[in-house]
């Protein structure tokens, strides 16, 4: 115990007054001096920099920033180790690092030591923050370029791997190699990049809907923490492996429980096991859940909201940005208001506005899925799916990417995504070069996807069929700017795709008939006649065995047969056979059969293709 002495602080007072005053002085003090607590961390540093003013001198602002980058550096150091900095904090985390980036003058009056220096820390921020790189690529792209600047190489192969994810975010195949390559060279000194690079690659095949290609490298991802089995958890569930995702999550959950437990006021530990339980939700059922796991939750409860570690929280200012987003695009498209005062009107066409672009959300629930490992829907239960499609309307789109990102929204059921962005308007404001670039990238998913219908389990397993549906129906829209040889290949397969037993489930119907109908479509009037046979052929439901399920809805052919098919073939010994079966059909199939049946062969008749005995015998028929 040491005894301290305030009397020189209070001896020009009042003798009653002293102890009083001095008891009070004691405590203000120690209340002045109790430590913040780590979730009170604060991203703003204390002094503001002249990179806010663009009228300073270059080299006034490259001294700021080198000091600023001293500050920020200890700001990093004290991140408590969220896995998502809270909303509230992102917000003040990215504006000094915008200013200092766009100030190329500045950034060239620095040292290469302390241009990588500000680099990395602007990159940390906005890294941190979920914000793109894309528009100061340049000055991190020159920063990095000269290895023997950086004192610490793991930070610039941090600032590599933003590069690298920006390549992939803008499908720059070329980049993603050359910044891909960098990595791999400092993977011995530096084995943290390893799992970043292979997660990378497995995004961009991801996103590509080169599933086959995810499969492979899925294996391979390995890396320390939960994050790592909770990424690879998401990518099993874009391959449709439930059961690998379970022990993935499994994995992750066991892990941060621990970490948890070992330290209980660890910030970074109480993060992961936050989002790992909000990752495990996905896959599990209420029923499932142990007591335990109620304790658990009730102990975790208590201490997510106050320490800014709740998920929800993150889910919630989601939402709310997406909607203030939205208004936003609403406000911006009103040109002209009109007033109460008969025949006056204010015009906003010429309105300056600042803020968040609103395509910005989209960015942001991406990075936020990717970071975490959150799948946008899982078997039972959707977190972002319908996120993505609420706030699909502000992209802006621009490139392959956009469009990739597109499709993804539509296969995890996104159908008023589906109408937005592949309506007959927009399929036909597609350039050539990118309506070439779907169609095959669509048409690789189509095949694994088919591929793997043979694994489907039971009635309720409609994870590739309903892909493949997606995949077909958005295909078969593309199709109707196909070059005429590439929509007879289409039609072709669509027709015989009716012969496979894996297009029987009733989600691929309406898609396999749209395939057929929309490539028919794109093929010249002329040419069509030829294929009157083909059509005839389709299989009516009486004809497909194991076809139990809702036959009324199985493709009906006698809607694709126009006028200018209607032409007899001249070899027409196999058309005559097939009339034979259909006029059979119309004697004895089952109701729903006959009149399928029938209205092929009536159209037929009207258009002058039978005989006169094959005309006779259908009317017997009937």
């Amino acid at each position: 115990i040491s005894p301290i002495d305030l009397s020189p602080l209070v001896a020009h007072l009042e003798t009653a007054r002293r102890n009083q005053t001095a008891t009070e002085m004691f405590l203000e003090y120690l209340l002045a001096a109790t430590p913040k607590a780590a979730w009170e961390w604060n991203p703003n540093p204390k002094t503001r920099t002249l990179a806010w003013n663009p009228t300073a001198p270059a080299e006034q602002i490259a001294a700021g920033s080198k000091e600023l980058a001293k500050e920020w550096a200890s700001i990093r150091l004290n991140y408590p180790g969220w896995v998502i900095c809270p909303p509230r904090k992102r917000e003040n985390l990215r504006q000094d690092a915008f200013h200092v980036l766009r100030n190329r003058n500045a950034l060239a009056a620095m040292t290469s030591e302390d241009r990588a220096r500000i680099v990395f820390e602007a990159a940390w921020r906005l890294d941190t923050a979920l914000l793109p790189i894309g528009t100061w690529i340049r000055a991190i792209e020159e920063a990095v370029e000269n290895e023997k600047s950086w004192d610490d190489l793991k930070r610039r192969d941090f600032v590599l791997t933003l590069l690298l994810r920006n390549a992939r975010e803008d499908r720059d195949q070329a980049a993603f190699r050359k910044w891909a390559t960098e990595l791999e060279r400092g993977a011995d000194r530096n084995p943290e990049t390893v799992p970043r690079l292979i997660y990378e690659r497995c995004l961009w095949a991801r996103d590509g809907l080169d599933f086959d290609e995810l499969g492979k490298l899925v294996t391979t991802l390995r890396g320390t923490g939960p994050l790592w089995s909770l990424r690879r958890a998401a990518l099993h569930i874009d391959l449709g492996d439930f059961r690998a995702a379970r022990l993935c999550v499994d994995r992750a959950r066991a892990e941060a429980r621990e970490a948890f437990f070992r330290d209980r006021n660890s910030i970074w530990a109480l993060s992961r096991l936050a989002w790992t339980n909000f990752c495990a939700g996905q896959l599990r059922d209420l029923s499932e859940m142990s007591g335990s796991d109620s304790d658990e939750m009730a102990i975790l409860d208590s201490i997510l909201h106050e320490r800014s570690c709740e998920p929800w929280e993150t889910i919630t200012a989601l939402d709310d940005e997406i909607e203030r987003s939205l208004a936003s695009q609403t406000e911006a498209r009103r040109t002209i208001e009109p007033r109460f005062e008969a025949g006056t009107y204010r015009d906003h066409g010429t309105t300056i506005r600042f803020g968040t672009p609103p395509g910005l959300v989209n960015y942001v629930m991406d990075r936020l899925a990717d970071s975490v490992g959150i799948a946008p829907r899982t078997q039972h239960v959707v977190v972002l799916s319908k996120r993505m499609e609420r706030a699909e309307p502000l992209t802006d789109y621009q490139n392959d990417a956009d469009y990739l990102r597109l499709i993804r929204i539509i296969q995890a059921g996104g159908k008023e995504a589906l109408e937005r962005g592949f309506g007959r308007i927009q399929v036909a404001n597609l350039s050539s070069e990118r309506v070439m670039f779907l169609r095959e990238t669509l048409s690789k998913a189509t095949d694994y996807a088919f591929a793997q219908l043979t694994r489907r389990e039971g009635w309720t397993d409609q994870f590739w069929s309903s892909r493949v549906a997606m995949y077909t129906e958005v295909l078969s829209r593309l199709l109707v700017r196909a070059e005429p040889t590439e929509a007879l290949r289409w039609f072709q397969r669509g027709i015989a795709f009716s012969a496979d037993n894996r297009w029987r489930w009733p989600e691929l119907f309406e898609p396999l008939d749209h395939l057929i109908k929309w490539s028919l479509s794109a093929i010249p009037p002329s040419e069509r006649s030829a294929l009157l046979e083909d059509i005839l052929r389709f299989p009516l439901p009486g004809e497909i065995s194991h076809l139990t399920h809702l036959p009324q809805e199985w493709p009906d052919s006698s809607r694709w047969i126009e006028p200018s098919l209607l032409k007899r073939p001249e070899l027409d010994k196999r058309f005559a056979e097939r009339v034979t079966a259909l006029i059979e059909l119309v004697r004895t199939g089952q109701p729903e059969t006959r009149g399928r049946a029938s209205v092929l062969l009536a159209r037929l008749q009207i258009g002058g293709v039978l005989i006169a005995d094959e005309g006779n015998r259908f009317g017997e028929a009937l």
